[in-house]
Protein backbone atom coordinates (compact mmCIF):
# COMPACT_ATOMS: atom_id res chain seq x y z
CA UNK A 1 0.00 0.00 0.00
CA UNK A 2 3.23 2.25 0.87
CA UNK A 3 4.22 1.88 -2.43
CA UNK A 4 1.21 2.48 -4.65
CA UNK A 5 0.97 5.27 -2.51
CA UNK A 6 4.09 6.90 -2.90
CA UNK A 7 3.65 6.44 -6.77
CA UNK A 8 0.42 7.40 -7.43
CA UNK A 9 1.85 10.75 -5.64
CA UNK A 10 4.20 10.79 -8.44
CA UNK A 11 1.72 10.11 -11.16
CA UNK A 12 2.12 6.55 -11.32
CA UNK A 13 -0.41 3.95 -11.39
CA UNK A 14 0.31 0.74 -10.18
CA UNK A 15 -1.33 -2.55 -10.76
CA UNK A 16 -0.60 -5.33 -9.17
CA UNK A 17 0.30 -8.69 -11.23
CA UNK A 18 1.44 -10.71 -8.71
CA UNK A 19 -1.58 -13.27 -9.10
CA UNK A 20 -0.67 -13.43 -13.09
CA UNK A 21 2.85 -13.30 -13.36
CA UNK A 22 3.93 -13.97 -9.89
CA UNK A 23 5.59 -17.27 -8.68
CA UNK A 24 4.11 -18.08 -5.72
CA UNK A 25 1.50 -20.66 -6.74
CA UNK A 26 -1.01 -22.67 -5.41
CA UNK A 27 -1.76 -25.94 -7.25
CA UNK A 28 0.93 -28.72 -7.25
CA UNK A 29 1.11 -28.72 -10.92
CA UNK A 30 3.62 -26.03 -10.71
CA UNK A 31 5.65 -27.85 -8.49
CA UNK A 32 8.67 -30.50 -8.71
CA UNK A 33 9.74 -31.19 -5.49
CA UNK A 34 7.85 -28.37 -3.52
CA UNK A 35 10.54 -26.24 -6.04
CA UNK A 36 8.52 -23.79 -8.46
CA UNK A 37 9.11 -24.46 -12.01
CA UNK A 38 8.80 -21.52 -14.43
CA UNK A 39 8.05 -23.39 -17.71
CA UNK A 40 5.10 -24.71 -16.17
CA UNK A 41 3.71 -21.37 -15.12
CA UNK A 42 4.90 -19.89 -18.20
CA UNK A 43 2.05 -22.43 -19.73
CA UNK A 44 -1.00 -21.54 -17.36
CA UNK A 45 -3.59 -20.10 -18.79
CA UNK A 46 -3.37 -17.25 -15.29
CA UNK A 47 -0.14 -16.41 -16.43
CA UNK A 48 -0.60 -16.42 -20.40
CA UNK A 49 -3.54 -13.53 -18.94
CA UNK A 50 -1.48 -11.61 -17.11
CA UNK A 51 0.87 -11.11 -20.19
CA UNK A 52 -1.75 -10.72 -22.64
CA UNK A 53 -2.69 -7.59 -20.12
CA UNK A 54 1.02 -6.71 -19.78
CA UNK A 55 0.77 -6.49 -23.56
CA UNK A 56 -2.02 -4.66 -24.00
CA UNK A 57 -1.06 -2.08 -21.73
CA UNK A 58 2.59 -1.36 -23.30
CA UNK A 59 0.56 -0.08 -26.74
CA UNK A 60 -0.99 2.87 -23.96
CA UNK A 61 1.47 3.16 -21.39
CA UNK A 62 4.89 2.94 -20.00
CA UNK A 63 5.21 0.03 -18.28
CA UNK A 64 7.82 -1.16 -15.52
CA UNK A 65 7.79 -4.28 -13.59
CA UNK A 66 8.98 -3.59 -9.86
CA UNK A 67 11.36 -6.19 -8.17
CA UNK A 68 13.46 -5.75 -5.00
CA UNK A 69 16.66 -7.73 -6.43
CA UNK A 70 19.53 -5.72 -7.05
CA UNK A 71 20.57 -7.82 -9.99
CA UNK A 72 17.91 -8.84 -12.60
CA UNK A 73 19.79 -11.97 -12.68
CA UNK A 74 18.56 -12.84 -9.17
CA UNK A 75 14.84 -11.88 -10.57
CA UNK A 76 12.03 -14.46 -11.45
CA UNK A 77 11.27 -11.05 -13.57
CA UNK A 78 13.84 -12.22 -15.79
CA UNK A 79 13.70 -15.91 -15.68
CA UNK A 80 10.28 -15.82 -16.23
CA UNK A 81 8.69 -12.76 -17.34
CA UNK A 82 10.97 -11.35 -19.66
CA UNK A 83 11.44 -14.72 -21.27
CA UNK A 84 8.38 -14.51 -22.05
CA UNK A 85 8.34 -10.97 -23.17
CA UNK A 86 11.66 -12.00 -25.18
CA UNK A 87 10.44 -14.87 -27.08
CA UNK A 88 7.36 -12.81 -28.31
CA UNK A 89 9.72 -9.88 -29.54
CA UNK A 90 9.27 -7.61 -26.82
CA UNK A 91 12.56 -5.14 -26.11
CA UNK A 92 12.97 -5.54 -22.11
CA UNK A 93 15.84 -3.41 -20.36
CA UNK A 94 16.46 -4.28 -17.15
CA UNK A 95 17.08 -1.09 -14.80
CA UNK A 96 20.21 -1.84 -12.26
CA UNK A 97 21.01 -0.78 -9.01
CA UNK A 98 22.98 2.53 -10.35
CA UNK A 99 20.24 3.70 -12.42
CA UNK A 100 21.78 2.29 -15.71
CA UNK A 101 19.89 0.61 -18.42
CA UNK A 102 20.71 -3.34 -19.56
CA UNK A 103 18.78 -5.20 -22.51
CA UNK A 104 17.61 -8.59 -21.35
CA UNK A 105 20.52 -10.27 -23.86
CA UNK A 106 22.90 -8.06 -21.78
CA UNK A 107 22.07 -9.56 -18.99
CA UNK A 108 22.07 -13.40 -20.21
CA UNK A 109 25.02 -12.42 -21.60
CA UNK A 110 26.27 -11.50 -18.35
CA UNK A 111 25.70 -14.99 -17.01
CA UNK A 112 26.64 -16.67 -20.24
CA UNK A 113 30.14 -15.72 -20.67
CA UNK A 114 32.75 -17.59 -20.16
CA UNK A 115 30.45 -20.39 -19.16
CA UNK A 116 28.85 -23.50 -21.36
CA UNK A 117 31.94 -22.61 -23.79
CA UNK A 118 30.79 -25.41 -26.44
CA UNK A 119 27.78 -24.41 -26.34
CA UNK A 120 25.58 -22.49 -29.68
CA UNK A 121 24.17 -18.94 -28.70
CA UNK A 122 20.81 -20.55 -28.06
CA UNK A 123 22.09 -23.54 -25.84
CA UNK A 124 23.97 -21.20 -23.34
CA UNK A 125 20.54 -19.23 -23.10
CA UNK A 126 18.98 -21.94 -22.40
CA UNK A 127 21.42 -23.19 -20.06
CA UNK A 128 21.55 -19.66 -18.50
CA UNK A 129 17.89 -19.74 -17.55
CA UNK A 130 17.99 -23.24 -16.41
CA UNK A 131 20.94 -22.08 -14.17
CA UNK A 132 19.36 -19.29 -12.98
CA UNK A 133 15.80 -20.79 -12.36
CA UNK A 134 17.95 -23.26 -10.29
CA UNK A 135 19.06 -21.00 -8.27
CA UNK A 136 16.42 -18.57 -7.39
CA UNK A 137 13.59 -20.45 -8.24
CA UNK A 138 10.84 -20.39 -5.01
CA UNK A 139 10.58 -22.89 -2.59
CA UNK A 140 7.45 -23.91 -0.73
CA UNK A 141 7.36 -24.72 3.20
CA UNK A 142 8.27 -28.69 2.82
CA UNK A 143 4.90 -30.52 2.91
CA UNK A 144 2.59 -28.09 1.91
CA UNK A 145 0.44 -29.61 -0.47
CA UNK A 146 -2.08 -27.20 -2.48
CA UNK A 147 -5.76 -28.21 -1.85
Amino acid sequence: EAVCNALREEGIRYVYLGRELGVRRRGDEYYENDKVRYERIARSDVFRQGLARLLKGCRTHRIALMCAEQDPLGCHRTVLVARELDKKGIAVRHILADGTLETHEETLKRKTDNKNADFFPAEKTAAAYSVLEEKIAYTRPAGRKSQ
